[in-house]
């Protein structure tokens, strides 16, 4: 009698034993069910992909634009101009990046290398109203470069957020030039959008779980064995490039941060001309700022220096340590303070 259960006892172990190499054999053969996030309808990205593929001539690069004029950028802003009107669409919609449709690895990146081109004609165009004197145009066209960026980011995978940042960059470099000519309602609305940008910013793990997923359902069973198999070495390999796709996430947050910071506080000393320089970010709140902006590498808020008539916001930066608002000679991040001097 206790053989014929311990028979049944092993019996039973051995269909579960099956059982099991049955589900991680299915999971491994059987193509991935990757479907990415859920798409909005319409899709704005579908509009930016769509302005990406007619972009013609030789859109210039950040370096490039400093040096351009306005003859230069006029032509090429002239055979763009349709392009330019379908990404006004889709920036006027939700934007959420469309993985599943990508039917290979390659066709998604070829979208995205003209994407970011297209990120490069928005710059051209922010430039040249920017250069004809237009400044409000000007800094609301700068403000697109910046909601484009944040536009081909959302929903993708870790190339497409690690580019959101030198996508942004040109809007932010113009805007900068721009913060004194602005009114205080423009300065204003440029902080209230800013903040919702930071708020709004996917966090970054999400980011990472899905581009582990996206990769995986494209690498066939081949690569999922490989992952399931050496798991943990495989994270261990991976940590460094996490880290530094960590660091240069929390960068793309501090100038968002400390761009909205400015922008509040040129609004309020336009709106309180006769009154003294307020003694902290606190005082923006929360008519111009709806929280003091958090620093993630101090772990505390942004650091407010007032000095007479001047201030300064600044991020202490990627070693953690203040230096009173000193940013590096080298132009090394990882070496002194973030800071955009205060209108």
């Amino acid at each position: 009698m206790s053989e014929r259960k311990s028979r049944r006892g092993w019996t039973g172990v051995l269909v579960l034993l099956i059982a099991l190499i049955f589900v991680v054999l299915i999971r491994l053969l059987l193509p991935s069910s990757f479907r990415g996030e859920t798409l909005p309808n319409p899709n704005g990205y579908d509009d930016l992909i769509a302005a990406s593929k007619t972009v013609t001539g030789n859109v210039l690069t950040v370096t490039e634009l400093e040096k351009a004029d306005t003859e230069e950028l006029r032509a090429l802003i002239g055979k763009n101009r349709e392009a330019l009107a379908r990404a006004s669409v889709g920036l006027g919609r939700q934007s959420v990046v469309a993985l599943a449709k990508s039917p290979s690895v390659e066709a998604h990146f070829e979208n995205f290398g003209a994407l970011r081109t297209l990120g490069r004609l928005l710059a051209c165009e922010a430039a040249l109203i920017d250069l004809e004197g237009h400044a409000p145009e000007a800094a609301r066209l700068y403000g697109n470069v910046i909601r484009y960026g944040r536009a081909i980011s959302d929903g993708g995978v870790l190339p497409e957020r690690l580019a959101e940042g030198p996508v942004q960059h040109a809007g932010l470099q113009g805007l900068n030039r721009l913060i004194p000519t602005l009114s205080a309602n423009e300065s204003q609305q440029l902080a209230k959008e800013f903040e919702r940008l930071d708020r709004d910013r996917e966090p970054l793990a999400h980011v990472f779980d899905r581009d582990l997923e996206f990769n995986l359902a494209r690498g066939g069973w081949p690569a999922r064995a490989a992952y399931y198999l050496h798991r943990k070495s495989m994270q261990t390999m991976l940590s460094p490039a996490k880290a530094a796709a960590e660091k240069a996430d929390r960068l793309n947050q501090i100038w968002l941060r400390l761009f909205a910071s400015a922008l509040a506080l040129r609004a309020y000393r336009l709106d309180h001309p006769d009154a003294p320089v307020p003694p902290t970010l606190d005082a923006l709140v929360p008519t111009y700022l709806e929280a003091v902006p958090f620093d993630p590498f101090s772990q505390g808020p942004l650091k407010f220096k007032v000095q007479g008539d001047t201030v300064q916001v600044y991020s202490v930066g990627s070693n953690g340590r203040d230096d009173g608002g000193t940013v590096s000679p080298s132009r090394n991040p990882a070496e002194g303070d973030l800071r955009l001097e205060s209108p």
